[in-house]
């Protein structure tokens, strides 16, 4: 309606500043000129103030999008970190370096591709990342920078219980607040599209075959105008194809518009994933930020152990150590990755005035949170963090809001962090494999949700025994003996689906590491089960807990190096087999070990005293 009334009053205008101009015309001339003068002086006075109103129009940016604009600005500008961001470094795939937010900035302005992929490792700024860029976007585009991309950010982590089956309905789903399709519509500035957590939509195989259909979804419902830059974690990269997929289908939409697809083929550009990668923040960086901080003393004291060197190389690490370190400054014990969590945690409890008892209740309630987002990545259960809580928490479940370990954003409560999820979901993983449950490990894909081992499996180590003694292979009749006793595996053998059996079964659906047959010779027979055949197929979960069942211990990487056998192995220490055993144990495809690995030729020896 407001788009005809201009056109009216322009054309109203016009028609009046045209009898004015042939009226003078026609004094100046005597009256000799033909009145087709008249028309054609209309007709070009009209056409040019109509197409000027139209294009000042256009120019107008609509109330709906301004008010996304600005929020956009305002929500960064309400982080307290903000203020005090680490500048980061990028790598793209061409080896080249730069600063991460000029970079993102040049190819949001003036890039040529559809699709530019942010990666990085849990923690390295990512999500910042794009709420930077949003604002920047956003800013620019409030102060009448017409080549400024409109920015959309998606917490695809959001999405999991969504319909999203429109681009009305995804769009109803940016944050920090929705913006209706129609205030996109004839803009003359591009949609920026920015999907981040791509791989917090991931929990198994299952779950990325619906993310590979919500991706196809998005990009299809998007004009070919749109781009877009994509946050996930740099083993995704690895272990799926969704980036790749997802670039495949924004090439196929540039073919299907031929305009586009024309332009492309002359300048010779090819819709092909760009990527960058966040790289660890320096150690001078890394000091400076945290000499400057509120524990700068502490981190005076402490800075020349490498144990605290090693957490502070991304951001969120960073800033977890800004307010763990007076909880971590008196601990004897081993720092490692989840005791800084532990003691932020501490410090974000300790705020909510809650004694030892209370915080304790506090850590069972963040687990069970924990399960009930993992069942719902799952899509075993329709429900979330919010739902758990309830639409009017607890007083308890309100401290948890209030300490600021969960976050609340237009009603939808979550983990501040996604890593604060795999923590305490690692937490519940630990409570259940201490009493040799094995219900949660058997339903989680280790591969998709990789990072719940740099959490899981530094818990576990603080329960192994220094002993010390002669190393035996453990045999299948060992193993069936423990499983027995402890009922262990009773749930399922786990998730590995990259591996089926020669019997056909599945792993996930097994209930015993020999019913796998995963041995160097094929398949287990019935005596395999009660012999003495060394046991393979186990995963370094497996082999831990029967260790810690018998009072044992696995072998040091050392002690593997030092063994005659050839074959695989696991060692005490994750991540610290002989590179020698490696080569004949990994399969083609595969980088580095994963903790919850099945191999044919892979298997344990157990290290303790005699007639453990």
């Amino acid at each position: 309606m407001a788009h005809r009334h201009v056109v009216m009053v322009a054309i109203g205008v016009t028609t009046v500043l045209t009898v004015l101009v042939g009226l003078v015309v026609n004094i100046a001339t005597g009256g000799t000129k033909p009145s087709l003068v008249y028309g054609a002086i209309a007709v070009v006075l009209t056409l040019l103030l109509a197409g000027t109103t139209m294009w000042l129009f256009r120019l107008q940016t609509p109330d709906g999008l301004k008010t996304l604009l600005r929020a956009h600005v305002d929500e960064y500008g309400r982080q307290d970190w903000a203020a005090r961001a680490i500048a980061l470094e990028v790598v793209d795939d061409q080896g080249r370096h730069g600063d991460a937010r000029e970079m993102l900035c040049t190819w949001a302005l003036h890039g040529t591709t559809r699709l530019l992929v942010v990666a990085g490792e849990f923690g390295s700024g990512k999500t910042w990342l794009l709420r930077w860029l949003a604002h920047d976007m956003a800013r620019r585009g409030l102060s009448k920078w017409r080549t400024a991309p409109i920015p959309v950010l998606i917490e695809l982590g959001s999405l999991l219980d969504k319909d999203i089956a429109t681009r009305g309905k995804l769009l109803a789903e940016s944050v920090p607040r929705p913006v209706a399709e129609s205030d996109l519509d004839g803009r003359r500035g591009a949609v920026l599209l920015l999907l981040d957590g791509l791989d917090e939509l991931l929990a198994d195989a299952r779950s990325a075959d619906r993310v590979r259909a919500t991706l196809r979804g998005i990009v299809r419902a998007e004009p070919t105008s749109t781009r877009f830059l994509v946050a996930c974690r740099a083993h995704l990269l690895e272990t799926t194809d969704l980036v790749q997929m997802l670039g495949e289908v924004i090439a196929d939409s540039d073919r299907q518009d031929s305009t586009r697809s024309v332009v492309q083929r002359a300048l010779g550009q090819v819709s092909l994933p760009g990527v960058v990668c966040i790289e660890p923040v320096s150690e001078g960086k890394a000091g400076t930020y945290l000499l400057g901080s509120k524990a700068g003393r502490l981190w005076k004291s402490v800075q020349d152990q490498e144990a605290y060197r090693e957490l502070a190389h991304v951001p969120f690490t960073i800033f977890l150590l800004e307010e763990a370190l007076p909880h971590l400054s008196d601990q004897t014990g081993r720092i490692d990755l989840p005791m800084l969590y532990a003691k932020a945690v501490e410090a974000w409890l300790s705020r909510c005035d809650l004694t030892a008892t209370d915080q304790s209740i506090a850590r069972l309630r963040l687990e069970e949170l924990a399960r009930a987002e993992f069942a719902l990545r799952k899509g075993e259960m329709r429900r979330n963090v919010a739902d758990v809580l309830g639409r009017q928490p607890s007083e308890a479940d309100q401290m948890l809001l209030d300490s600021g370990i969960l976050s609340h954003l237009d009603g939808r409560a979550d983990f501040r962090h996604y890593s604060l999820f795999e923590y305490f979901l690692a937490c519940a993983l630990h409570r259940d494999m201490c009493t040799y449950s094995s219900h949660l490990l058997s339903r989680i894909n280790l591969i998709y949700m990789y990072n719940v081992n740099r959490f899981l499996v530094p818990m576990l180590m603080r329960d192994e025994v220094s002993v010390a003694g002669r190393g035996e292979l453990v045999s299948c009749r060992e193993y069936s003996m423990f499983m027995a006793e402890t009922g262990w595996r009773r749930e399922g053998y786990g998730i590995w689906p990259s591996m089926d059996a020669p019997n056909g079964k599945r792993a996930s659906t097994a209930g015993h590491p020999l019913d796998l047959g995963l041995n160097d010779r094929g398949v287990y027979t019935a005596a395999d089960r009660d012999g003495d055949v060394p046991i393979t197929g186990v995963s370094w979960y497996d082999a831990h807990v029967y260790c810690r069942h018998r009072g044992m211990r696995l072998p040091s990487s050392d002690e593997l190096a030092a063994s005659t056998d050839l074959r695989g192995e696991w060692s005490a220490t994750w991540h610290s087999e002989p590179d020698s055993q490696l080569a004949a144990l990994m399969p083609e495809g595969l980088v580095g070990l994963n903790p919850d690995l099945r191999l044919p030729a892979l298997g344990f020896r157990a290290i303790g005293p005699s007639g453990s």
